[in-house]
């Protein structure tokens, strides 16, 4: 009995080693998950990690400032170098488990259980234009104009019909008076108008929509940017309606 008990520790022991000893950079590549984080920022409870074939490393996140936390650093064996300097250092605990270690930032993480579902791409590319995007949008913006166009040819919609559809409110908000809308760098969002100050908790801008939370439900905008504006496009009974906002100078 004591013999199989050694015989079982000197397996783990070795197991163990050799998930410490055998990073490679095929092993590291692909998207990987945190599913334990400590860092200096209370509200940040989750980054994911990116490590491409040429040994580019990413990390991201929803949950700061900045979706994009680190760009294109350098793998290094068991090492993340920016400017040739250490930043992270890296531990295999199984095939699907890696740990970084940093000054003031552990993470536990996962590999990315559904790599099939999109791609490694798609998943960085959502950071990296949402994080362009939100640098635009932080800020005051001021809504200016409304349009409202009928998209359905079946149906023949009366003036009086599409011009209620476009005077509707707007996030429980007046479209007939001043409407301000407003995008923090922590991901706090407001809306003031004629029902006060309305908070949403938080905002997150991908290369797709706009989402706000509201306690347990979710919105979400569509919108572009054009000729410095901010239009939020609406699609709704064969009516798209277009808001357009103004950012207003500080």
């Amino acid at each position: 009995m004591k013999n199989t008990i050694t015989i079982i520790l000197i397996l783990i022991f070795s197991t163990s080693t050799k998930a410490q000893s055998e990073i490679t950079l095929e092993f590291l590549k692909g998207e990987w998950i945190s599913d334990s984080l400590r860092t200096n920022e209370n509200d940040r409870w989750r980054d994911f990690v990116f490590i491409d074939s040429l040994g580019q490393f990413y990390r991201t996140t929803w949950w700061s400032e900045k979706y994009v936390l680190d760009y294109k650093l350098k793998v290094n064996q068991n090492r993340i170098e920016k400017s040739n300097e250490e930043k992270f250092k890296i531990t295999a605990v199984d095939s699907n488990t890696i740990e970084l270690n940093g000054t003031d930032y552990y993470g536990l993480f996962k590999r990315d259980p559904w790599p099939n579902i999109g791609s490694y791409q798609e998943s960085l590319n959502r950071f990296i234009v949402g994080d362009s995007i939100k640098k635009i949008l932080i800020g005051n913006w001021k809504l200016q104009k409304i349009e409202a166009i009928q998209t359905d040819k079946n149906d023949e919609y009366s003036k009086e019909y599409l011009d209620s559809y476009k005077n509707r409110d707007f996030l429980n908000q007046s479209v007939s008076k001043i409407v301000q809308i407003t995008f923090k760098k922590n991901n706090k969002f407001d809306i003031k108008g004629n029902n006060g100050n309305i908070i949403y908790h938080r905002f997150m801008v991908d290369d797709e929509k706009i989402q706000l939370w509201k306690s347990d439900y979710i919105i979400s905008l569509y919108s572009e940017l054009k000729e410095d504006n901010l239009v939020i496009v609406e699609n709704k009974h064969g009516i798209e309606r277009k808001l357009i906002f103004e950012k207003e100078t500080e």
